[in-house]
């Protein structure tokens, strides 16, 4: 077995007063003791600074001043990090146990980095009490079909080799949402990913701009950005597909409602055989 790899895992945050020590806890309470916690704050004036002078002495690295966005925070988060393995982390979301980066580091320990930059686990999405409404990310094999159409890696479970970055840069600032997408595809349109298939590496918060079908046609778009500035040009049905189902969506959502567009979108999930997911998002978040 190789040494053990140090993790960092950075997080951007900006006025989340309300969920920022969860976060932060997630990471402390970690078994794997090879972790350095980044925080990168955007100037938050709601209490959100307290919170990580309060924890000052467990992060590694902290600041609060005014940024350009999310992919900005990330940028300067990796500025601070020494691991050898980088995590992103979203304020809103946290590690799914204890036991998470235990779990993972066992497999990092074993990767050629020479071969595998991008390592991936598993994902729970989970409303605001924190029930469980589905797990996602798929195994490789299933997902390099589709990840030139669009980002099928929910980043919330993907951690990336420090030499990730130093082939192919940093995050780019244009990109306002799907950054990571743009980044993961520099490296994956030629190269595979590893994917941890007994691993349940983080839970996500599904709520607010996740269901607002305008916020998933402003994904589309940057997918489509992404592609063109990677000069990949091949035919993308499901890209179009996606498309056409967020026009649908919001052609709903402007005449007859949220929660008629939520129930529309329940039920296709139940038809194409997936779990429902926004009936309980909405009810615990009421």
């Amino acid at each position: 077995m190789k040494s053990q790899p140090v993790i960092s895992v950075i997080v951007a945050v900006h006025n989340r007063v309300e969920v920022i020590q969860r976060c932060i806890s997630s990471v402390l309470l970690q078994a794997y003791p090879y972790v350095e916690l980044i925080v990168i704050d955007g100037g938050s004036t709601d209490g959100t600074v307290s919170i990580l002078n309060a924890n000052n002495e467990r992060i590694h690295y902290w600041e609060s001043q005014t940024d350009r966005g999310i992919y900005h925070a990330f940028n300067k988060g990796m500025q601070q990090a020494t691991g050898d393995w980088l995590y992103f982390l979203g304020s809103d979301d946290y590690f799914h146990d204890p036991s998470s980066l235990l779990k993972v580091a066992s497999y990092l320990s074993n990767i050629d980095a020479r071969m595998y930059k991008v390592v991936y686990g598993k994902v729970s999405l989970v409303s605001a009490l924190g029930n469980c409404v589905d797990e996602i990310n798929k195994p490789w094999k299933v997902v390099k079909k589709k990840f030139l159409q669009g980002c099928y890696i929910c980043h919330q479970g993907v951690f990336q080799h420090r030499s990730l970055f130093e082939s192919h840069g940093k995050f780019d600032e244009s990109f306002k949402i799907s950054g990571v997408y743009d980044l993961l595809l520099r490296e994956l349109k030629y190269k595979d990913a590893f994917f941890m298939d007994d691993v349940s590496v983080a839970s996500m918060q599904m709520g607010g701009l996740s269901s607002n079908p305008e916020y998933s046609l402003k994904i589309m778009r940057e997918y489509s950005k992404a592609r063109k500035k990677n000069n990949i040009h091949s035919f993308a049905p499901l890209l179009y597909w996606g498309y056409i189902k967020t026009l649908i969506r919001i052609i709903i959502n402007r005449f007859l409602g949220e929660n008629i567009t939520l129930l529309t979108t329940d039920f296709f999930r139940k038809i194409t055989g997936r779990k429902l997911l926004w009936k309980q998002v909405k009810i615990d978040s009421e």
